[in-house]
């Protein structure tokens, strides 16, 4: 049986342990830079709404059951709506539906999925470990108390993300070369109920909501199971406009300037989060290959990233693990 480590329990290093479990000759050790998961609220997170398309649910449908699980998770939709300043909104419609799952409960969907259907003998998931260093059959990581060990492999997968430790190592020793760029674009994640505390406003269910603000800046909003909606406020980075606002209600206020169909749901602790939540930098990745010799491959995000305004970074990622299963 062939031992496979894979970096980073993110969507394509998830949807890879499945796909190579199901083949019942290999045994997977996943290593995660990030906390488990399912034991963080997502309002605590930087994370995003992501739409699985085409590539993406092609990808998924291979795993028996994986797609109905994350539907489960997830808001399928057919259509957004772009809002005006001054309340009106023009609906577009897609061909296809799109399943919309927040990125924390895409890989909490999969991880469970993933340890429901397989034992500890042929499958371990550790979190917290950050890979810092590779050679050909060894993988160095440091743990969540500092610690520093290694995890022997006969095939190392890289699906560490845009900030792949496994592709900078294989980068810094020569065997690949990398080409980085920072997204102008930054972002910070933003949550609201879909209808508000007395029911008085809503926005419409099942559809992705968009409104441009100015200054190139942009809010997107994406609906979740439970009348929930998480989104992003995107700016050109350094450029914030909520980095001078001194309090939650000078947060509502501009947001009632820029897209008032929106306010009525901003409470004033969310306006408050908002204010004082990390930005989030965005990068892409362009890399001359994707494996080094027969024993190590990078995926999804650690080899390709674009930036998120083309909506296909996570299709592409999955897509990846596809490929690579028919190879």
């Amino acid at each position: 049986m062939k031992k496979v480590v894979i970096a980073g329990a993110g969507p394509a290093g998830l949807l890879l342990a499945h796909y190579l479990l199901a083949r019942e000759n290999y045994q997977v050790e996943i290593y995660e830079r990030r906390p488990d998961p399912r034991q963080i609220e997502p309002s605590t997170q930087r994370t995003f709404p992501i739409s699985l398309q085409l590539r993406g649910l092609q990808a998924i449908r291979a795993i028996d059951g994986l797609e109905a699980a994350l539907a489960e998770d997830g808001v399928w939709s057919k259509s957004t709506l772009l809002h005006g300043k001054q309340g009106k909104a023009r609906r577009v419609e897609r061909k296809l539906p799109l399943l919309l799952l927040d990125r924390n409960r895409l890989t909490r969907v999969l991880l469970q999925q993933l340890l429901n259907h397989h034992s500890d003998k042929s499958l371990t998931v550790n979190f917290n470990c950050t890979c810092t260093g590779v050679d050909s059959k060894t993988a160095t990581f440091v743990g969540a108390n500092q610690e520093t060990f290694t995890a022997d492999f006969d095939y190392l997968v890289g699906a560490d993300g845009v900030r792949s430790q496994v592709r900078d190592a294989l980068v810094a020793s020569g065997k690949m070369h990398c080409e980085q760029s920072v997204v102008p674009d930054a972002y910070k994640s933003l949550f609201v109920r879909r209808v508000n505390h007395d029911g008085s406003a809503e926005l419409a269910a099942n559809q992705i909501h968009s409104w441009n603000i100015g200054s190139n800046r942009r809010v997107l909003l994406a609906p979740q199971p439970d009348d929930w909606l998480h989104g992003v406020i995107l700016f050109p980075l350094g450029q914030d406009p909520l980095a001078d606002m001194a309090d939650a209600q000078t947060v509502v206020d501009y947001l009632q300037e820029k897209c008032p169909a929106l306010t009525p749901l901003m409470t004033l602790e969310e306006a408050e989060a908002l204010r004082q939540r990390q930005v989030s930098k965005l990068m892409t990745v362009r890399c001359d290959r994707m494996h080094v010799g027969d024993h190590i491959l990078l995926l999804g995000d650690a080899i390709h990233a674009v930036s998120p305004s083309v909506g296909q970074g996570c299709n592409a990622s999955l897509q990846d693990v596809q490929v690579f299963n028919q190879l």
